[in-house]
């Protein structure tokens, strides 16, 4: 689809060049990205309730929301890497407010989803907007993202940075800028 970042065709390319540009292939990196949706809610289920059985529970609902367990399916690429990185943000906050003490590799993973993220598609900036501002209201969670945050905002940048770089020098083609 036109006017979104290129995350998901980098993927799509990588995986064209491995294993060639076939039809299973495209349903594999949907079916990957689904996949991941599911196995994240799990994990973020198993963060809040330590309990595995309804963690599985969790991850399977998710088959119950028609347009994820169908729709997607049959339709949306780029919606389904999304929703997978949008679940992982969560993840990625919870992590950290759970934590007592946060290693770097959380600070990490949190910059290499809001970049992922917002190289999937733009949208997901409002997202990552109302998260942190969420995250912001437990002072804990302030206390952690103000202090090694700066770790999370460079890595995200780092990713996006050359879309960036070649939006702002192709503004006119795109047509995002004018």
């Amino acid at each position: 689809k036109t006017g979104q970042p290129p995350l998901y065709i980098w993927i799509s390319y990588i995986f064209f060049s491995l294993f060639g540009p076939t039809l299973p292939v495209v349903v594999g990196l949907k079916f990957i990205s689904l996949a991941t949706l599911y196995i994240l809610i799990f994990h973020l289920a198993r963060l809040f309730t330590q309990n595995n059985a309804w963690s599985v529970i969790a991850g399977i609902s998710v088959l119950g929301i028609y347009y994820i367990s169908w729709d997607a399916i049959l339709n949306y690429s780029q919606t389904a890497l999304l929703a997978a990185l949008s679940v992982a943000l969560i993840h990625a906050l919870v992590r950290l407010a759970i934590s007592p003490s946060s290693g770097w590799f959380s600070y990490i993973w949190l910059g290499i989803v809001i970049g992922a993220g917002i190289m999937t598609k733009y949208n997901f900036i409002i997202l990552v907007i109302a998260s942190l501002f969420a995250a912001s209201m437990d002072l804990g969670l302030r206390k952690k993202l103000l202090r090694r945050g700066f770790l999370s905002a460079l890595i995200s940048v780092i990713i996006m940075l050359p879309h960036a770089y070649w939006l702002l020098n192709n503004h006119t083609s795109s047509g995002l800028l004018v």
